[in-house]
């Protein structure tokens, strides 16, 4: 039987106990590197800005967010470290640069791929709802409406699907990134419904984070992670129900200590 959505965010709770330090750490330079790499093309986006700057500036921003996606890997890496109480260290956000990135840029862009229905269509009712009046009459922006609502499920669910694919690749670098789109896909089955709900259930710290600018997420998203982890290490069998006992008594153990 799975565990809760509860019993795995306490889980990750204390998998994370008194060692939050690094993966804050690692958080803040997953935030902050890709914004500093984008700054000098930021400047090339003035009100006289030609086609030629706009294109490399988003030329640009298209490849700083694909190493975003590698050293995001990273840090997967180094929290999953962390959960099997292996030796860890920033030094694990540049492991996915070393080892085979060229699969996890793969992986990457085929998450765009299974995004761009959603996008194109959101794209073509923006252009023609600017361009044709008609397009601004009734029907069209209801059934624009209701077509990007349909697409967005859809792809929300092959995301869900998906989702697992590169903790798959972290423990395996020498899968194939199919095999393990195939792997995540049959590991999902029936666990989309699961992994939502644990997603939503950190909407009301996402509004804490906002309150706080930003600054809460530095937290908040390492909990997310290790939460994510913790639904992988389930699904694969490795969250055993005695080390799932092990990492509360852990946890109580750490609370306990003045």
């Amino acid at each position: 039987m799975h565990p809760s959505n509860r019993e795995i965010k306490r889980i990750a709770r204390a998998q994370l106990g008194g060692q939050y330090r690094l993966p804050v750490l690692a958080e803040l330079i997953v935030a902050l590197l890709p914004s500093l790499v984008l700054l000098p093309f930021s400047y090339l986006l003035t009100n006289t800005a030609s086609l030629l700057q706009n294109i490399i500036y988003d030329l640009a921003y298209f490849i700083v967010l694909i190493l975003s996606a590698v050293l995001g890997a990273g840090r997967m890496h180094l929290q999953l470290n962390l959960a099997r109480r292996k030796p860890f260290s920033l030094s694990d956000l540049l492991r996915c640069f070393k080892v085979r990135p060229d699969t996890y840029i793969l992986a990457f862009l085929l998450y765009v791929v299974y995004a761009l229905p959603f996008l194109a269509v959101n794209i073509a009712f923006g252009i023609l709802s600017v361009t044709v009046p008609a397009f601004r009459e009734a029907p069209w922006p209801v059934a624009a409406f209701l077509i990007q609502v349909l697409l967005f499920i859809m792809t929300i669910a092959i995301l869900l699907r998906y989702a697992m694919v590169f903790p798959l690749l972290l423990d395996d670098p020498g899968k194939k990134v199919r095999a393990a789109f195939q792997e995540s896909r049959r590991l999902m089955d029936g666990n989309c419904k699961r992994l939502l709900l644990l997603l939503l259930s950190f909407l009301g710290y996402a509004l804490l984070g906002l309150m706080s600018l930003g600054v809460g997420f530095l937290w908040i998203n390492p909990y997310l992670v290790q939460s994510l982890i913790v639904f992988y290490q389930d699904l694969t069998g490795e969250l055993s129900p005695a080390s799932a006992e092990n990492e509360g008594a852990s946890s109580q153990s750490s609370f306990a200590q003045p």
